[in-house]
């Protein structure tokens, strides 16, 4: 646990401040690592978790509606923001997002500027680049490991869903058996039910690095350069150059949202990528505080 909780200023901070989670993109409920280290920072009483319409029990929950996950939207995440700002006008606002949650976080904050009631953000492996990250994942190896593992995943979950995703009436369901990589199931599923025309048009209008220049916010970005699923060429290099706003930090090893602490694996709840938010956190509000 992060020993800057005992402090006054830390501990005044988190009792009157909403930390909004943006879990990564979830084919199977229940992968809540992040959020068990989150609550050991004590903040799970204001500790709001937005997840994606990918989420199986979204679809559980709301049987009538047809939609699937989409890397880019941000409809939700705005939606709850102003929801926060209705109720709660003189709360402090700060969100992490990992993986697509963290590409999702940062294109909304580009969309936004200043205009955000957000105080700062955090993303955790963000894909940032879909166009370079699905031509990570076509490499033969890494597609027959991971591609097919997400793969397999997004299949089942949309013939789990098929009632409910076939209302749409683009999904191509007829054609399914061609589906063998993410980019396929984006092809017939993921473009077809937000309206693109092509997948490119999907990857180019759901990439957040082409909104970084207009983040208004401080953000910082954490990547690892070992990253199985995100490749070096996603990770937005120029931003701190074009933005003074973000703060680009990669690390040779973390892999995908883990940034171990040790190779020890009875530790696996420490991650650094824990320590650095919470502290990135704890020196905005300071230095905010004090302007």
């Amino acid at each position: 646990m992060y020993s800057g909780l005992s402090s006054p200023q830390f501990a005044f901070w988190i009792a009157t401040s909403y930390l909004v989670y943006l879990h990564r993109k979830s084919i199977h409920y229940g992968n809540t690592q992040e959020l068990e280290n989150l609550i050991d920072y004590r903040i799970s009483d204001n500790l709001l978790i937005l997840e994606s319409y990918g989420n199986a029990l979204f679809l559980m929950r709301f049987p009538k509606t047809p939609m699937s996950y989409n890397a880019g939207q941000t409809h939700d995440l705005r939606s709850l923001l102003k929801h926060i700002g209705k109720t709660h006008p003189d709360v402090p606002l700060y969100a992490i997002g990992y993986s697509l949650g963290a590409n999702i976080l940062v294109k909304y904050l580009g969309e936004e500027g200043a205009r955000t009631p957000l105080k700062a953000a955090v993303a955790v492996s963000s894909v940032h680049n879909l166009h370079e990250a699905n031509k990570f994942m076509k490499e033969p190896l890494r597609n027959m490991f991971y591609g097919s593992i997400m793969t397999s995943g997004l299949k089942r979950f949309a013939l789990r869903h098929k009632a409910v995703l076939s209302q749409s009436g683009v999904v191509d369901y007829d054609n399914f058996h061609q589906i063998r990589s993410v980019p396929d199931f984006d092809e017939f599923v993921t473009r077809r039910l937000f309206g693109y025309a092509t997948v490119e048009d999907y990857y180019s209008d759901a990439s957040s690095d082409r909104l970084l220049h207009n983040v208004g916010v401080p953000l910082l970005l954490l990547s690892a350069l070992d990253d199985p699923i995100i490749p070096a060429a996603a990770i937005p290099y120029d931003a701190p150059e074009r933005n003074p706003n973000v703060l680009l930090v990669t690390t040779n090893s973390g892999g995908h949202v883990a940034f171990m602490t040790d190779n020890n694996l009875l530790h696996f709840r420490k991650s650094l990528m824990d320590d650095v938010a919470m502290q990135y956190f704890t020196a905005v509000a300071q230095l905010q505080e004090s302007d």
